[in-house]
């Protein structure tokens, strides 16, 4: 027996670059890089994206889409559209990216 101390085995050290939330926590380790969007300085050369609004469709609403061409709002969902295009009825999904309000 080695009479050093209590016998208690110290925590070992968190790996780089990571800190531990607490001293007295029980293991859990955390990142150092905050959690959320990466943010860029206004002089960085990445840029950033930016989201275009999504359009608002009413029932009657002339559109035009990239694939099916001209047509006539029919039914709001939550998050699409039924649009009559004539010879045929498509529902779009929201972002609306190839449905234009004409």
């Amino acid at each position: 027996m080695s009479g050093a101390g209590s016998g208690a085995v110290p925590d070992p050290a968190p790996p780089v670059g990571v800190s531990r939330t607490d001293p007295g926590d029980t293991g859990v380790v955390t990142s150092r890089r905050p959690s959320g969007p990466t943010t860029y300085s206004a002089r960085s050369p990445f840029v950033q994206a930016v989201e275009s609004p999504v359009e608002t469709f009413a029932v009657g609403d002339r559109v035009t889409h990239d694939r099916f061409g001209l047509g006539k709002v029919i039914v709001l969902e939550s998050a699409a559209v039924l649009v009559d295009f004539g010879a045929q009825r498509a529902r779009v999904t929201s972002p609306f990216t190839r449905l234009t309000k004409i």
